[in-house]
């Protein structure tokens, strides 16, 4: 079963969020803060819940080594300001002290962890790694999804000329069908004309049977311009309604039961 945040009653505990600031950096400096950015719903929702936010993340590979060029302090710092608040920080992810400080957190107030990958154990979905980390929070949430815009650009780019061309051939066989269809009904209308004329000169009841088909076989096709019409007006209204927005998907739930996942997956490895 799918649960989201609005599931589950945070007011007073820790919410433990693996978010995604994994963004780009030119020495200290923040070259795009997309998904940071992305992050703040979540966080901010959290906040006004009543609850205590500890973040973590990763930032580039260091390989389980410590890299200050890979230190998450610039994020932090970012965040802070974009929230407009203090954010505190523990550059030891499973120390006493941090962990300390997560637990004795108020309620609208965030602590931040360091890198992640500053520990081998973070890729190697180390369970003793794992519950370490879960001492930090009551309810955990997977919420690191985040997209930088020009792989998002790429895809909208790449659909847009598969669009266009997929529309230049619809546009082209609905001016030939339409054209055809005309064509048929100007056909059948000069066929009907003859037919009647026939069926006038001669009063024998098989023209006036000829006939009557002849005028239902117009009546078919115009049917199907009309038809066609319809169709052509609802794959306009479609284009421009565009797409559907996403949001991000998440996991939420106890640090147990992440414990609990996370010791399924080691067994569903390790057979």
């Amino acid at each position: 079963m799918i649960r989201t945040l609005q599931a589950f009653d945070i007011k007073g505990k820790n919410v433990l969020i693996r978010a995604d600031l994994n963004v780009p950096m030119s020495g200290e400096t923040i070259t795009n803060n997309f998904r940071i950015k992305a992050s703040l719903p979540t966080i901010k929702t959290c906040i006004e819940a009543g609850a205590s936010v500890i973040l973590m993340s990763h930032l580039g590979r260091p390989k389980g080594k410590e890299e200050q060029s890979l230190s998450l302090i610039p994020v932090g710092e970012e965040l802070a300001g974009l929230l407009e608040m203090p954010i505190k920080f523990s550059a030891n992810c499973i120390s006493t002290d941090a962990i300390d400080t997560s637990i004795s957190l108020k309620p609208g107030e965030i602590h931040l962890l360091e890198n992640l990958r500053f520990y081998a154990e973070e890729e190697d979905n180390d369970t003793d790694f794992s519950s370490q980390l879960a001492r930090h929070g009551n309810i955990y949430i997977n919420d690191a999804f985040g997209t930088e815009p020009s792989e998002l650009q790429k895809h909208v780019e790449k659909t847009k000329e598969l669009k266009k061309s997929e529309t230049a051939d619809v546009q082209q066989d609905y001016e030939m069908s339409r054209a055809q269809l005309h064509s048929l009904v100007m056909k059948g209308q000069e066929a009907v004309d003859g037919i009647l004329d026939v069926a006038r000169a001669s009063d024998h009841p098989r023209a006036y049977e000829v006939a009557a088909t002849t005028i239902k076989a117009v009546g078919d096709v115009t049917d199907k311009l009309i038809d066609l019409q319809g169709k052509m007006k609802e794959l306009d209204k479609e284009e421009k309604r565009g797409p559907t927005n996403v949001t991000n998907a998440m996991f939420v739930g106890s640090t147990a039961e992440l414990q609990k996942m996370l010791k399924n997956i080691n067994k569903g490895e390790s057979t």
